[in-house]
Formats: C-alpha cells, sequence, structure tokens
C-alpha cells in the first residue's frame, strides 16, 4: 500500500484514514476516519468512511492516505 494520496490504493474495510488537506473536513478539523465499506463495481475508487466525530462520507481513494 503506498502512502501518498492517489487513486491506486486499495483499503480494507476498518482501515483508518487520514483525509487530504484539501478537503472541507479537514480544514474543518476532521482529518482521520475509518473505512466502513469500500468500493464496489458500479462505484470502483469511492469509499465510505466514518469520520472521527462526524457523518459517514463519500470519498474518492485519491482523498485518502493509510494512517501507520
Amino acid at each position: 500500500m503506498t502512502t501518498d494520496y492517489t487513486n491506486r490504493q486499495i483499503f480494507p474495510k476498518g482501515a483508518r484514514v487520514e483525509f487530504h488537506p484539501g478537503m472541507d473536513l479537514w480544514m474543518r478539523g476532521t482529518r482521520y476516519g475509518i473505512v466502513v465499506r469500500v468500493p464496489g463495481p458500479k462505484t470502483p475508487a469511492i469509499y465510505f468512511v466514518h469520520a472521527d466525530g462526524g457523518p459517514v462520507v463519500m470519498v474518492p481513494a485519491d482523498r485518502l492516505r493509510p494512517v501507520r
């Protein structure tokens, strides 16, 4: 798994991720989340992420990176 923001990344369900600094959530202080649903065949590279202290949001893979 790469550690940069690319759409080639694959995150398993339950993975802890960081949002891209250019996202509105990140600018408002919500910087991390947990993947709750992985992409399906109709939504390639779109993850459902439960933001810390916030809602579940749909996020493209190139706006996420893994937290180690």
